[in-house]
């Protein structure tokens, strides 16, 4: 069992959803704490395609409702199959912007120590050496401690190949939520994330204060000056 650990999703996203308890029933096996979530889906789109993204560099995409749809799928059903872990879908590499520079590093709260693929194609068609570079450069991981494995191989059944073609997310430059976020739960986290994915250059997270809060329960309520640390950890 490890505390926290990255997991890298290669699938289509179609084959991702269908998958979604699976992966995360068989995540919760591995990892205790948190859990990052890296999505870099097969651009195929016919599923059996076993053929995956190249670790030699991040590669970015335009966010679509398929994706929005993955996020929400992983968020919703994380409550039920593995509500002891902390997960996190990291969107960063999602954008409309044309021609974006390429130099995406995460800050992650948690040090990995396991990185877990969703495809043993993956293992093979990418060695460990370029796995680490990769984790390392865009995580800022040290990879001298860090295991890699592979989940078992995911159901394509009975899926569609190709997902829909106009589905492509309307995005802004800029984008504002706002909410009381006490105690960051799965609801939180889907509307950052929408945030996250609609936001071209820059998302505002506005904390309600005052008699807004006052119909929410005390003694469930962490209080208003941890509250925007918690959107910012996000």
């Amino acid at each position: 069992m490890f505390d926290s650990g990255l997991l890298i999703l290669t699938k289509p996203v179609p084959v991702l959803r269908k998958n979604v308890q699976n992966i995360l029933s068989q995540a919760a096996k591995i990892i205790s704490n948190t859990l990052y979530v890296h999505i870099e889906p097969n651009k195929f789109g016919k599923a059996e395609t076993k053929v995956g993204p190249d670790f030699s560099r991040l590669r970015v995409s335009p966010p679509d409702k398929n994706l929005r749809m993955l996020m929400t799928d992983i968020y919703s059903s994380s409550a039920s199959v593995c509500g002891n872990i902390d997960i996190y879908v990291l969107l960063g590499n999602f954008t409309n912007i044309p021609n974006v520079n390429v130099n995406i590093r995460y800050n992650l709260k948690s040090k990995l120590e396991v990185v877990l693929m969703d495809s043993q194609e993956q293992l093979k068609a990418n060695n460990e050496v370029t796995l680490s570079k990769f984790v390392q450069n865009t995580f800022q991981a040290s990879v001298n401690d860090i295991k890699i494995q592979s989940l078992c191989d995911l159901s394509s059944d009975n899926i569609e190949g190709n997902p829909s073609e106009n589905s492509q997310l309307q995005t802004y430059r800029q984008v504002v939520l706002g909410g009381t976020f006490d105690r960051l739960h799965v609801g939180h986290k889907i509307l950052l994330g929408e945030g996250c994915l609609r936001a071209e250059e820059r998302l505002t997270v506005g904390v309600t204060t005052g008699e807004m809060n006052l119909s929410k329960i005390y003694n469930l309520f962490d209080g208003i000056h941890v509250l925007p640390g918690m959107s910012l950890t996000f």
